[in-house]
């Protein structure tokens, strides 16, 4: 019988009685032990198909060991079929000495994993064509390779093209290439060679251009030189030995030394020399020989002696000369024939009373470029000059180092400064027209006008620049008529007016008039004229609090915060407090740009940075940290304390993500007025400071967690389907194994 001894539940029990139903060739029999509760089905002398008391099935037996049993005479057990196709289908059969063979018209696939575990590889498990796999799961899965490249503990499989790429390693005692055998030793030769240098007791290798260094001696029998055998040559005539490099000696070939150079010999017989692209012939090397420094002489090279002079030369000529030229009745050269031009680095002395310097030269001068006698520094005249034109610059005389009067002139222009002694008048200008521009009036300046003192103007001034004081006598005052004061008004201690006293109203208008004001620090720009009354501000364009260039219509930046009210001695009580046995990460500071004690208003939307540009360490969120969170931490509904309205609130309270852990979402800030608590756990929270949440970073977690639930919906969804369809199934075969028993 069947050690299963349990019914599935849910079955239904009807008590059956001996029923007996017999024709020539079937039975039907109910209860045939008279108790058992079996049924069973007869087909002629064969017990077809039985069932127990415990559901155990058996077709032809009946004691089945299992819930199903199949017993065949021939093995032939079962048969699985594709609808009504026959040539699909799988047959399944047992033989006489135990083995199982399944025989598909197709091919045995599986999703899951086939697992032989009787396996050992010598008496017992996969057998291929009916011999028995010797090989263990680890042997067998050295053959998952790629071909052509070889990996740590697989086998090494040769490529289409029998190659093999990426061994490190093989160790052997001889490699066979070809028809020839590498032992070790002959390896060895081989291993750390270095290519173009020669070693000792390994091989030859030339360099990437063909040469090699570092041999001490060739032993060969014979010599080719580029295809040509020149053994007897070296062997006769022995001109290769023995020569030291950079040395001539007789009877050797000349070798240079590592500078290119060599000594020692005596004289080379040439027919030309070649320097560089010149070629010096032997009339040329004559110009050289037997020359005698410092003295000329016929058909020889002029070289000076140990002093620079040379001597002897009959007569020179050139079409230019340069430096010093002397003769023994002449220390310099006092006279020359006609030059065009003359320069010289020292003075020009005329000696004799009526000597003079005459040239013929009678342009006027009008630069520093033109005229007869042009000075680039001063000039000194010892006597009295005429001078037949004008004279323009500075005139001095002994007495006077600047001319200090002259008589009327009818213009005079001055590239210095003009100064006067005189404690009356210091400039006296008849001139009485008014001025209306920078061209007319007594006086202008086309740059500024510094006055030391008092100035009494009875007409009008026109200032194009700026108008400077170093201050305004008392009992007077800087006012105008109704024409204003333009320009940009400064004192010696402003360099522009920035404070001025109490003023009912200030208007700004104009383009560019009010291009920036800042007000304690806030910088408020009006690009077509703002306007400020009172309290109100209107027709600002910008707003830079902290930026001296707002970039947007506010601009807020704080790179330091405000930390005015921070004491050091809280950073350690909520950060490891050393009373909170369990203990917790610090608690970050944040950087306060704004303070909103109200409510904020956006009509668009508020927008939070979130480029990947600006971000690293990027990482998925958990889904063991999204449903933790979720779980442990409390939403809370509340009021604030200093809301007149008592407006109901809904989040979350910072203390409690603190103490679970979630210091992440947590940052403080300085706040005047806040009150110190240590709540029962011993955690600090500092007075006059405020924990903040980042809920932008807990809407992130929340959505986390809801995509994973939205996940297990459909996880669940999909496992209900499949239940439902194993149920009606199920119900299927009830009820056509009733229809059978009716």
């Amino acid at each position: 019988m069947s050690t299963n001894s349990q019914p599935l539940s849910g079955n239904i029990t009807t008590p059956l009685q001996l029923v007996g139903l017999n024709t020539l060739s079937t039975n039907l029999v109910l209860d045939a032990e008279n108790g058992n509760s079996s049924f069973t089905v007869q087909t002629g002398s064969n017990t077809s198909l039985y069932i127990d008391k415990y559901s155990n099935v058996g077709i032809n037996t009946k004691s089945p060991g299992a819930q199903l049993e199949v017993a065949s005479a021939n093995g032939a057990c079962l048969r699985l079929r594709y609808g009504t196709s026959t040539t699909a289908y799988a047959n399944i059969f047992m033989t006489n000495t135990g083995d199982l063979a399944i025989n598909p018209t197709g091919d045995i696939t599986t999703t899951g994993s086939l697992d032989l575990a009787g396996h050992d590889g010598s008496t017992t498990g996969l057998k291929l064509a009916g011999a028995l796999v010797t090989a263990t799961a680890n042997q067998l899965n050295y053959l998952a390779v790629t071909a052509g490249t070889a990996a740590a503990s697989k086998a090494v499989v040769l490529d289409s093209a029998l190659s093999v790429t990426g061994i490190n390693l093989i160790s052997a005692t001889s490699f066979k290439l070809g028809s020839n055998t590498l032992t070790a030793t002959e390896a060895g030769y081989l291993t750390g060679v270095t290519a173009g240098t020669a070693s000792n007791g390994k091989a030859l290798v030339l360099s990437s251009t063909g040469n090699i260094t570092g041999i001490t001696s060739i032993s060969a029998t014979t010599v080719i030189l580029n295809g040509a055998d020149i053994t007897t040559t070296i062997n006769s005539t022995g001109y290769l030995s023995g020569i030291t490099e950079g040395q001539a000696a007789a009877n050797k070939a000349l070798v240079l030394n590592s500078s290119k150079n060599i000594t020692g010999v005596g004289s080379i017989g040439l027919t030309s020399v070649v320097f560089g692209s010149t070629t010096i012939g032997e009339t040329q090397v004559g110009y050289i020989s037997s020359v005698t420094p410092g003295t000329a002489g016929l058909n020889k090279a002029l070289i000076t002696d140990a002093s620079g002079n040379i001597s002897g030369i009959a007569s020179l000529s050139a079409t230019s000369l340069t430096g010093l030229i002397q003769t023994a009745a002449q220390p310099n050269i006092t006279s020359v024939g006609t030059l065009t031009s003359l320069t010289t680095s020292g003075n020009i002395t005329l000696s004799g009373a009526a000597a003079y310097l005459s040239i013929a030269n009678t342009a006027a001068s009008t630069s520093s470029t033109t005229g007869a006698l042009r000075c680039s520094g001063g000039a000194y005249f010892g006597g009295n000059s005429y001078f037949a034109g004008t004279i323009t610059g500075t005139m001095a005389s002994g007495s006077q180092t600047n001319i200090t009067s002259v008589g009327s002139l009818t213009s005079l222009t001055v590239s210095g400064n003009f100064n006067s002694s005189n404690t009356g008048y210091n400039v006296n200008i008849n001139n009485t027209s008014a001025s209306s521009g920078s061209t007319s009036g007594a006086l202008r300046c086309s740059g500024g006008a510094y006055f030391g003192n008092n100035c009494y103007f009875p007409a009008n001034v026109t200032i194009a620049g700026n108008l400077s004081s170093g201050g305004i006598i008392s009992g007077y005052a800087l006012s105008a008529g109704s024409g204003g004061i333009s320009g940009t008004l400064t004192t010696s201690s402003q360099g522009y007016i920035t404070s001025l006293g109490t003023l009912t109203s200030l208007t700004c208008s104009g383009a560019g008039s009010f291009s920036s004001l800042t007000v304690n620090g806030t910088v408020i720009t009006g690009g077509g004229g703002g306007n400020i009354t009172g309290t109100t501000l209107t027709n600002i364009t910008k707003i830079g609090i902290g930026t001296s260039s707002p970039g947007f219509n506010l601009h807020v930046v704080s790179s330091t915060g405000n930390y005015s009210t921070y004491n050091p001695q809280y950073k350690i009580a909520y950060g490891n407090y050393s009373s909170f046995s369990t203990g917790y990460s610090g608690i970050n500071w944040s950087v306060l740009s704004a303070f909103f004690q109200g409510s904020i208003l956006i009509s668009f939307y508020l927008g939070i940075s979130s480029d990947i540009r600006i971000k690293k360490n990027i990482e998925p969120i958990s889904s063991f940290f999204a449903k933790t969170f979720v779980t442990t931490v409390n939403p809370v509904q509340y009021q604030l304390k200093n809301n007149p309205n008592n407006d109901t609130t809904y989040g979350f309270i910072a203390q409690d993500l603190i103490h679970k852990q979630y210091t992440d979402f947590v940052y403080i800030l300085p706040q005047k007025g806040i009150e110190e608590l240590i709540d029962d756990n011993g955690l600090v929270s500092p007075k006059d400071t405020i924990f903040n949440l980042n809920y932008n970073s807990i809407m992130s977690v929340l959505m986390k967690s809801q995509k994973d639930t939205l996940n297990d919906i459909d996880n669940i969804e999909t496992k209900t389907n499949e239940l439902e369809s194993e149920v009606a199934q199920l119900q299927e075969q009830v009820t056509q194994l009733l229809k059978m028993l009716a």
